[in-house]
């Protein structure tokens, strides 16, 4: 029953159980019941993380160039590689999320957009914590895989995650970064209460420094291009402002997360596979080579 659907509650196991005339179990039974036989149904963590290796040595079978070393976890499936440079647009956000299982951690991810301004995600990562090392290692993969050679012509959105900038200006050098506007809104208005904004950029910085100079100093701080379009490269044709496409698909993913790790990365690789079949199926219909958003703006 918990391998058809690990999230049954307890009222529908009762429901279950009187069907078959059985007598009904309390909450406290019912929990350690349902967690007895997930373990039986997907492993237990101790047992996943020995299977580790065995499971990076099947993947290079099918992924010969992607999959580097265990020092953490990094995936690029060979599907998500080549997607992406033939089809997509140099704009990649970036993101940390925890890891909801019994062992603590991070999973970083790296989220691009398709011709249609659809998610695409790249790559992942599974790493113990959220710092300017982790982030590094998998910057440094993610380049390797995009074959980024000169990163001034790519855009990279993130909500400045611990150690990210500092990485990205390590690693990347010469590419764009734009911070999440809607972080940066909330921020401002954590910090300086009654601060507002107005549609064009000059009269909204001339009246928040109006209205609070200590509000104005620290936006100012803040370099205009990584926050305002005005400021943007034109090179990525995308003037995106938020990090939506990093939350999306974090959402997405949010009951593999909670998963132990080996099982966590087969759900996601499959995850990945099935939207991968579903992509290709709707873009085999289309009439013209165009995307959907070309031809409606062409």
């Amino acid at each position: 029953m918990f391998r058809v659907n690990p999230k049954l509650d307890h009222a529908a196991f009762n429901a279950f159980l009187q069907e078959k005339n059985c007598a009904e179990i309390s909450k406290f039974q019912f929990y350690r019941t349902k967690a007895k036989a997930l373990k039986l149904v997907e492993g237990y963590l101790e047992d996943q993380f020995n299977l580790l290796h065995d499971y990076y040595l099947q993947l290079r079978l099918t992924n010969p160039t992607e999959i580097r070393v265990f020092e953490w976890v990094y995936v690029c499936l060979a599907a998500c590689k080549k997607g992406w440079i033939e089809g997509c647009r140099p704009v990649v956000g970036l993101d940390g999320c925890f890891i909801k299982g019994g062992y603590t951690g991070q999973l970083l991810s790296a989220v691009g957009l398709d011709a249609n301004n659809y998610i695409f995600p790249i790559a992942y990562a599974v790493v113990e914590v959220e710092n300017y090392q982790s982030w590094k290692w998998f910057l440094q993969h993610l380049e390797a895989d995009l074959e980024i050679v000169n990163s001034r012509f790519f855009t990279f959105i993130s909500d400045r995650q611990k150690g990210l900038k500092l990485a990205l200006s390590h690693v990347l050098p010469n590419c764009e970064q734009r911070l999440c506007v809607r972080h940066v809104n909330a921020n401002l208005k954590n910090k300086f209460h009654g601060a507002a904004t107005v549609e064009e950029f000059n009269r909204h910085m001339e009246e928040l420094k109006e209205a609070n100079i200590l509000a104005f100093q620290w936006l100012s701080a803040n370099p205009i291009n990584e926050w305002s379009r005005c400021a943007f490269r034109e090179g990525s044709k995308c003037d995106i402002l938020l990090n939506n496409l990093c939350e999306s698909f974090n959402s997405t993913i949010l009951g593999a997360r909670e998963k132990c790790t080996l099982t966590m990365l087969e759900q996601l690789r499959d995850y990945l596979m099935c939207r991968m079949a579903t992509k290709r199926e709707a873009a085999s219909k289309w009439a013209e080579e165009l995307s959907k958003l070309l031809r409606r703006t062409r």
